[in-house]
This record gives C-alpha cells, structure tokens and sequence, in this order.
C-alpha cells in the first residue's frame, strides 16, 4: 500500500497530498487515477486532493474515460477533496449498480467539498450526484445532474447520508421506483 500511495505522488498526479501541496487534478484521468488506488486498497485518510487552480470543468463523461464511481465494497474514499469551484460533469448508466455519483461511499474522515455537478447519474440504490453513500462531511456542493434510481436511498447530492452535509443544493430532477427520496438525500441519519 504504501508503495502504491508513493508512486501517486511521483508518477501520475502531480502535489504531495497535503494541505500545503494537494494532489492536484487536472482532468477525468487523474480522477480514474484515484480510482486506480481506491482499488488497490488505498483510501487516502489524511491526504488532500485539489482541482488545479485555472481547472473549471471535470468532464468525467467522456466515453474514453470509462469513468466509474471512485471507491469499492471494500475501500471508501477517506481523504479531503477540494473541488476549487470546478464543474464535473457525469454520465453514468449503471442501473443494475449499487452506490453511484462521483464516489461510491464516503468514509468517516471524508470531506468533500466546493463543486458544481452536471450530466446524469443512473443506478440502482444509493444514488446521487456526489456518492451513493456518505460517512464524512459534504459542503459546498450545487448539483443541476439528473438523478435516476431504480430502487431505494436516491437523492440529489447522496443516496444514503450518515454524514455531515452543510450549504448544498440541488437544482436537478431526482427520480426513483423505489423509497427514500429526495432532493439533497434519499435517506439521512444527520445533518
């Protein structure tokens, strides 16, 4: 693991992971870069994430991106992801899939914030335009994204929130066959 964490830094996304030196992101490959750790096991507690300053738009539906929701079953994303303002933009279609947004789950240490969503978001559960599901803290977030769930937990900004979520808003539709909907969470347990 902490090879693999290592060789982020000096290989592909450029920034040391901390607050003073994010790792900066410049576009829908260093997103799948990201994922690319997650996988491995990696869930970047105690790191920083910051889309590069002049960065305004994240198009991660570009079909050569084959972009997925950042984070496994297994692996949560648990660092701390300025979006510095930018647009990402989405067009996910996994509707026979769990835990869809930007990232599948937000771990306890998370903290996610400053960004504008756009595109479509289409799962089974556990949708929303950020994450399917969220433990750590959300702020900042504006979504115009349409958000479609088959079934259960479909909101706006998350599916599933056990989390902190402060000062966002949803300007997207949210529709879904199933229970707990809604405009910012489908369902929620805090604030």
């Amino acid at each position: 693991k902490n090879d693999s964490l290592k060789s982020i830094t000096y290989q592909k996304v450029k920034g040391a992971g901390t607050k003073a030196n994010p790792y900066l992101i410049y576009d829908g490959n260093d997103m799948n870069e990201i994922n690319y750790y997650l996988q491995l096991g990696n869930d970047f507690t105690g790191k920083y994430f910051k889309v590069a300053p002049g960065v305004t738009t994240i198009d991660l539906s570009l079909k050569e991106l084959s972009y997925t929701a950042l984070g496994s079953r297994e692996t949560f994303f648990n660092g701390n992801f300025n979006g510095n303002n930018a647009t990402f933009i989405l067009n996910i279609d996994k509707e026979n899939e769990d835990n869809q947004g930007i990232f599948k789950t937000l771990g306890e240490n998370a903290l996610v914030e400053n960004i504008t969503i756009n595109g479509i978001v289409k799962g089974l559960s556990y949708v929303g335009s950020l994450t399917g599901r969220n433990l750590g803290t959300i702020r900042n977030i504006n979504n115009y994204a349409t958000i479609i769930g088959l079934h259960n937990d479909v909101g706006g900004i998350v599916g599933y929130n056990e989390g902190v979520i402060t000062n966002v808003f949803n300007y997207g539709p949210v529709k879904a066959a199933g229970s707990f909907v809604g405009g910012i969470a489908g369902q929620s347990y805090q604030t």
